[in-house]
């Protein structure tokens, strides 16, 4: 089973739906409130256009993370980008928590999505000396000739002649 970022996913996703949360009750109750834009349409409307095109594409984004997990680092991007644009449609004042709630968590599941790897990290302490693998990229202990998850034979590693012939042979110890 291919592994996926969950985590990434989830607090992503969940910034969508809060950035997109927001926009809607701002829309929603935007004539009833009583804030100095809202008699001013042509201030408040774009606000609300950008807030809500940003939850879009973050939700967007959350979930294209979630089913093609290997261009995680690009979606991770775009969900950090879009939350913090998102942050405009809280200078309206209209429900801004929402707003601030959605940049908040985007900013955290973005970069979980960025950071999040496939494998989990070794345990080196375990495993002693390591090397990589060079058909799958997996860490591989020294002692085997083999990799254990593709089967890619490991290289055998000589050290270097000395240049001129064999080393001198050391005199024997009075």
């Amino acid at each position: 089973m291919e592994s996926r970022p969950v985590n990434a996913f989830i607090l992503s996703l969940l910034s969508g739906l809060f950035v997109l949360l927001g926009t809607l009750l701002g829309v929603a109750f935007a004539p009833t409130y009583n804030y100095p834009y809202a008699y001013v349409p042509s201030y408040y409307y774009p606000f609300l256009l950008s807030s809500s095109v940003s939850g879009v594409v973050i939700v967007l984004a959350a979930v294209l993370m979630y089913t093609r997990p290997s261009l995680h680092v690009a979606w991770g991007v775009i969900v950090l980008v879009f939350s913090v644009a998102s942050a405009i449609g809280s200078v309206t004042g209209y429900y801004a928590l929402f707003g601030i709630v959605g940049l908040v968590l985007g900013v955290v599941g973005g970069a979980i999505g960025v950071g999040w790897r496939s494998t989990p990290w070794p345990a080196y302490s375990a495993m002693g000396a390591v090397r990589v693998c060079q058909g799958c990229g997996h860490y591989v202990a020294l002692g085997y000739p083999y990799c254990a998850y593709c089967g890619t034979p490991a290289p055998t590693i000589s050290p270097p002649a000395a240049p001129g012939g064999p080393p001198p042979s050391m005199p024997p110890r009075p």
